[in-house]
């Protein structure tokens, strides 16, 4: 019989995958995407959520603190990375969301893929 031997879980986040460096395009990005979320759900301007961006933020949006966030993450990732290489697992089973970026709604209903 099967049995669980390890859970190992991570956000999904550009950061993760991102050089500090490049972090700025993301916010080139946020502000011509029209579909950001507000903290309660609803549709907002980038600017919308400048203007609600408190002072302490300032201090969060530097080259610096972008360079100790990205080396926390890559820390983060080796530690579960060392975490699953001690355990081996024989089976190792991964959920996620694709969030459209590899398989879209148009390639689940054409072949070859497989149909959900």
């Amino acid at each position: 019989m099967a049995r669980i031997v390890l859970g190992l879980a991570t956000s999904h986040s550009p950061q993760l995958s991102t050089p500090p460096e490049l972090w700025p395009l993301h916010g080139e990005r946020d502000k011509r995407n029209l579909e950001l979320l507000d903290t309660d759900g609803s549709h907002v301007s980038y600017d919308d959520l400048l203007a609600k961006a408190g002072p302490s933020l300032v201090g969060e949006v530097t080259t610096a603190k972008w360079q100790e966030r990205y080396d926390a993450c890559q820390q983060g990732i080796a530690t579960l990375a060392k975490a699953l290489e001690q355990v081996s697992p024989d089976i190792l089973v991964i959920f996620g969301d694709d969030q459209e970026e590899l398989f879209s709604e148009m390639a689940r209903r054409s072949p070859p893929y497989p149909s959900w």
